[in-house]
């Protein structure tokens, strides 16, 4: 949004200096040094142009402004004429070169409020922010009154600072001497509320004025709502924006399709785009976002379509709809593109490079991986940690450790941030590499960087040593982390899986609050210990607080198992009914194993006709051939029963 407001604030003041600006031919750098030979000196309009041609020449340096101040102060003109003196002033502003700035500023007898603006600009251009402010306050003290430069300048140093109060300040300011009403001024005070999260505050701010004509300023609450997450709002926006026949621009466009892709709504997004191509405002910005729009609505055929017609194509189109692909789990159609790409010779950036990475995430795609990383070390993008860590990923999940144990040592001289560090930790989780977790969460702390919650729990779950489990559990308690319900689960998951049962239901029960996930992992830990009656008695406590999922009953189905229980296992069963969980293929193939290890063969029959998904009949055939029945005559005579 600062992108749109600065380009037509620029343009604003490009033209109305170009009134004053002499239309000669700028001259080179050295000749602005040469002295004339006769001992007359120039005349005011002489000097001024002498310096606006200086400007033009754009071969000045920060030496070649001090030479040129220098001749100024020898020809007196620079305390007499405050039009060679702002140039000059703006000169070292654009330098960064502030100290000499403010001395020139100091020494000016009379400034102008151009020349004050010139100096807060700097001071912004310089990132001084708080400068800025206090040389605003300084001109206000002084007597000056403020123009819309002035207040835009100050209201970007607030937006930069996220200083709501002294926005709220200079905004009283503004409402007293008028000028709250210039779209420039309340579009700066829009942005101020809208990144320091008081949205409401932006729209009391634009509704302050009851009727505006400013497409920026529509645009800048717009934006404001989908950034705030109020997409409705924004659509309400939009629709009563051209009640009023104002013309939406491509970032109104581009603000609106973003509002319906997070809500997911497919035709209203369709009617924006029917708009736009009335409006005639396809470029790239929008395209690149209708693209959008239908690959998080799902549809990449729309997608496909729009991308075909955009009369041009920038990096960051070809990222979204090979992205899109790769969203869709379509990696055919995302090398594709891709290839197209590379074809083209268009620019690649590291965003393109990780969602090809993504694309190549596949069991079967070894080949094309190994290409691919070729291609990243080619391409000079091995250098950078987010293509690393994907890297990893995309090793960990087709299987090949070793490579992704290769870039892991690689990025070792890379200080990486929790999020980069917690994305290998997840990934080596998952692949039960306990060894390199445990060395990834050394590092962590070695650098003093936090593990969250994520990465917390996928250290809990391939820990096997329980002196090093119990010094994870006192981090946990030290930093807080352990009030976290998935912490929590993995920790006493932990304590389970390394044989400390009674540990394990300490933790279960100091827990605040329990989820089916947690008490489906008790009910398991006590049935992988033999405890299985107590499996059994800890879900009816459950049914005292939470409703059994298909986990929980799975798990209790399992615990039914290993005791051998016909009775409670037709009890589970039927409760499973009664929930409307019967026919889960989970349940039915417990079920099966309950049923055979009872000698109800009958009954496992019924339970494996009862599941709508015939496929688990294979993985059930050597269960029921261990039980008696023979494997071909249970195949043929499938018949559906009633259970009981």
């Amino acid at each position: 949004m600062r992108s749109v407001l600065n380009k037509q604030f620029h343009t604003h003041i490009s033209y109305s200096s170009c009134k004053c600006i002499s239309t000669l031919a700028a001259i080179e750098a050295p000749s602005i040094y040469s002295v004339e030979n006769d001992e007359t000196s120039p005349t005011f309009s002489s000097t001024s142009n002498f310096v606006i041609d200086y400007r033009r020449s754009r071969n000045y340096t920060i030496k070649s402004t001090k030479i040129l101040h220098a001749h100024l102060l020898k020809t007196s003109k620079l305390q007499t004429d405050i039009f060679v003196a702002n140039n000059l002033l703006d000169r070292y502003c654009k330098w960064g070169s502030m100290e000499e700035a403010v001395k020139l500023f100091d020494k000016m007898p009379e400034p102008t409020v151009t020349s004050w603006n010139t100096l807060i600009s700097g001071f912004n251009y310089k990132k001084l922010f708080e400068s800025s402010c206090l040389w605003f306050s300084k001109m206000w003290i002084s007597g000056f009154e403020p123009d819309e430069i002035s207040y835009r300048n100050v209201l970007a140093a607030c937006v930069a600072m996220q200083s709501i109060s002294f926005g709220k300040q200079v905004y009283s300011v503004t409402m007293k001497n008028g000028l709250n009403s210039n779209g420039y001024v309340r579009t700066g005070m829009i942005d101020l509320f809208a990144k320091c999260c008081a949205f409401w505050d932006a729209l009391r701010v634009f509704y302050d004025v009851s009727s505006c004509e400013n497409v920026v300023c529509w645009n800048g609450i717009i934006s404001a709502a989908v950034r705030n997450e109020e997409n409705w709002i924004a659509l309400d926006l939009f629709v009563q924006m051209g009640k009023q026949f104002l013309m939406p621009n491509s970032f109104t466009f581009s603000s609106v399709l973003t509002a319906c892709a997070a809500l997911k709504e497919l035709e209203i997004g369709k009617e924006v785009q029917g708009w736009i191509i009335k409006c005639g405002a396809v470029d790239v910005f929008v395209g690149t976002a209708l693209i959008d729009f239908y690959v998080k609505s799902g549809d990449m055929d729309e997608a496909v379509n729009v991308f075909s017609w955009m009369p041009t194509r920038n990096v960051v189109s070809w990222t979204a709809i090979i992205s899109g692909f790769v969203q869709k789990d379509d990696y055919i159609n995302a090398l594709k593109f891709f290839k197209e790409m590379r074809y083209m010779n268009l620019e690649v950036n590291n965003y393109t490079a990780t969602a090809v990475i993504s694309a190549c995430a596949k069991l079967n795609m070894i080949e094309e991986a190994t290409q691919i990383h070729s291609w990243i070390i080619k391409s000079g993008f091995c250098m950078d940690s987010v293509i690393q860590v994907a890297l990893v990923n995309m090793y960990s999940k087709i299987g090949v450790i070793g490579m992704a144990e290769i870039v892991f040592k690689e990025m070792e001289s890379i200080r990486s941030s929790a999020d980069t560090l917690a994305v290998l930790i997840s990934s080596f989780a998952q692949k039960q590499s306990s060894q390199y977790v445990i060395e990834l969460l050394r590092r962590m702390l070695k650098e003093g960087v936090r593990p969250d919650r994520f990465c917390t729990s996928s250290v809990f779950s391939v820990l096997e040593c329980l002196k090093l489990g119990r010094q994870m559990h006192c981090y946990t308690l030290k930093t807080g982390l352990i009030f976290d319900l998935s912490v929590e689960t993995s920790l006493f998951t932990m304590y389970s899986k390394c044989g400390s049962l009674e540990e394990s239901l300490k933790v279960f029960q100091s827990m605040p609050v329990h989820d089916n996930i947690s008490w489906a992992s008790m009910i398991a830990g006590f049935t992988e210990h033999g405890y299985a009656e107590r499996a059994v008695q800890m879900f009816k406590d459950m049914q005292s607080e939470d409703k059994p999922d298909q986990m929980t009953l799975s798990a209790t189905l399992s615990a039914c198992s290993s005791l051998s229980c016909l009775r409670k296992g037709k009890e589970i069963h039927g409760y499973a009914i009664r929930a409307g969980l019967g026919n889960e293929a989970v349940i039915c193939s417990t079920l099966i194993t309950v049923y055979s290890k009872c000698k109800a063969l009958q009954l496992a029959r019924k339970g494996l006709c009862t599941s709508k998904q015939i496929r688990h009949w294979e993985s059930t055939a050597c269960t029921c051939h261990k039980s008696g029945l023979r494997f071909r005559s249970f195949c043929w005579k499938f018949t559906c029963y009633d259970v009981f």
